[in-house]
């Protein structure tokens, strides 16, 4: 197995996986989390132990109302993470959501716009209590943003996807800001004056929340940059959680070590700011180094494919050239022909005592002439038939239409096609590799002459014709006057192994000719009517 397809099995294995975790996985574990974190409040609740709904004691404790509303955050998600499900599962999904919706926006009503609550019966059983009317501002804001994601995300429609996913993105940033206020004992990121702050178990879980909602769909959106296989995916897939728990697991710890009377402050702070420092250099010096290594097996990938491609296309060149061994050898046999004939003659005037001598200079140089034309036959196929890397030069391409059609004039000839070239002048010259160009030259006439065999009671014509378009580049058309094809050959065309000439094709002339045409920043393409013929046409850069 070579480097290069090890390298795109990474990469596909980095964007189906998120820290070997695959991505379907998360929104499961995030509602598995969640179901824990609401069950262990409910039980805290239960058996009268506050830790259950706190985590540590003294600190704001999770209400029942918010419990079941994470149950039903937990539920929602579960219904609504599959991308394919019936209509039913979604409308209870988005049922459930707005369940959520409810209890809180009656709290923020009554708190905060002295509007009253909403009628009791209109909470679910277990919300209606007097704590989810309470007074924590980031609670109910977190989960009134919950509730409309997960109701927007049961729509399924991809212009909604990018808001449901900044709402996660906020309640993951208020989550994660409570989280280090609990974590460094800074009152001030979870409580504001006489509002009580939300519970650290509910802040930790609404963080699983979000990543559930934000994995459910994790290649469309703003997640794309995330799981893409681009570098800036791996960057971030790879730096982002150290950024993120590297400070906050040094800062704890030298917070602790200060507690404890290890460390002085002024020293804590110094060992915080240079320990965090060095790790991220670490891990971006260790990222640096596998993008590094990425990107040459990246690039001894293509060049392996480049070299794989020049293969395949020589093999189509001495299939074409194959197919027309009969005119090649009509084609030179005449030359050849006339050189033993005019050898022959001049054997026998030699034999005479009077022959005169500029008649035999005449046969001389018409044995000269006819072995300079099989010589003139033998190089053009040789350079068809040639196999070398490819070499950029600055051509006319007129003069590689012309050299391509007289190869090709014979072929036609027996096949009785006309061959009508209408070369505009004075084109620019353009820059690319003339075995590759003759190729796709060679591949689309040659495809040309063989689908007129099927005219029969009309005249058998292809016309190359070249032109400036008004953006400067060089176009040239190839027509010809024969069947044509349907809408559907027509868009199959290009595909690699698609033929229409059954055992004889190898379906694999025209794919490599586009992409031959691409590879030199050009574009190909086809037209064509049933009973009109077709049209191939492709155009070329001018050389800078």
């Amino acid at each position: 197995m070579g480097h290069g397809e090890v390298s795109r099995r990474e990469r596909r294995f980095q964007i189906h996986r998120f820290y070997t975790i695959p991505l379907e996985w998360i929104p499961r574990l995030a509602v598995i989390v969640m179901i824990l974190i609401a069950a262990a409040g409910l039980l805290g609740e239960v058996l009268g132990v506050p830790v259950l709904q706190s985590f540590l004691p003294g600190l704001p404790v999770m209400s029942t109302g918010e419990a079941v509303i994470l149950l039903f955050f937990a539920l929602s998600l579960w219904l609504l993470h599959p991308k394919e499900i019936t209509l039913l599962r979604r409308r209870a999904g988005q049922a459930l959501a707005l369940l959520c919706l409810l209890p809180t926006a009656s709290s923020i009503a009554n708190l905060y716009l002295d509007y009253g609550s909403l009628p009791e019966w209109l909470l679910p059983t277990g919300i209606a209590d007097a704590d989810i009317a309470g007074s924590t501002i980031n609670r109910d804001v977190a989960f009134t943003l919950g509730a409309l994601a997960l109701f927007l995300l049961g729509f399924r429609r991809p212009g909604l996807l990018p808001l449901i996913q900044w709402l996660a993105v906020l309640i993951l940033t208020g989550a994660v800001v409570l989280l280090f206020g609990y974590i460094y004992s800074v009152t001030a990121f979870y409580s504001y004056g006489a509002y009580s702050g939300m519970a650290a178990p509910t802040a930790l879980a609404l963080a699983f929340f979000t990543n559930g909602l934000l994995f459910s769909r994790p290649h469309d959106g703003i997640m794309r940059l995330i799981t893409s296989d681009a570098s800036g995916g791996v960057i971030m897939r790879r730096l982002l959680p150290i950024v993120v728990v590297a400070p906050l697991l040094i800062g704890w710890l030298t917070l602790a070590a200060q507690r404890f009377g290890v460390i002085t402050p002024y020293f804590g702070l110094a060992m915080h700011e240079v320990l965090t420092t060095l790790l991220i250099t670490v891990f971006i010096i260790h990222i640096a180094i596998s993008l590094n290594r990425e990107e040459k097996l990246r690039q001894n990938a293509e060049a392996g494919v480049k070299k794989h491609q020049s293969d395949l296309a020589h093999l189509v060149r001495i299939n074409t050239l194959g197919e027309m061994v009969a005119s090649i050898a009509h084609e030179l046999k005449q030359p050849l022909t006339a050189i033993s004939l005019y050898a022959a003659t001049g054997k026998d005037m030699l034999a005479s005592a009077d022959t005169p001598v500029n008649e035999l200079r005449q046969h001389l140089d018409e044995i000269q002439l006819q072995a300079q034309r099989a010589a003139e036959i033998i190089r053009r196929t040789r350079e068809f038939a040639l196999k070398q890397e490819p070499q950029a030069i600055r051509m006319q391409l007129n003069e590689l239409i012309q050299e391509v059609s007289d190869f090709l004039q014979l072929e036609a000839k027996n096949r009785q096609v006309k061959l009508q070239l209408k070369l505009s002048r004075k084109l620019p010259t353009v820059e690319g590799d003339a075995i590759q160009l003759r190729q796709v030259l060679l591949n689309i006439i040659h495809n040309a002459i063989e689908s007129l065999q099927a005219n029969v009671n009309k005249p058998r014509e292809v016309t190359i014709l070249t032109s400036l378009t008004e953006t400067g580049e060089v176009r040239t058309v190839i027509r010809d006057n024969g069947p044509g094809m349907d809408a559907e050959t027509l868009s199959h065309i290009f595909d690699s192994f698609f033929t229409t000439r059954g055992d004889r094709g190898m379906g694999m002339g025209l794919s490599i000719s586009r992409s031959i045409i691409e590879a030199h920043s050009g574009k190909l393409w086809a037209t064509s009517t049933p009973g009109l013929g077709a049209t191939f046409t492709f155009t070329l850069p001018r050389a800078g």
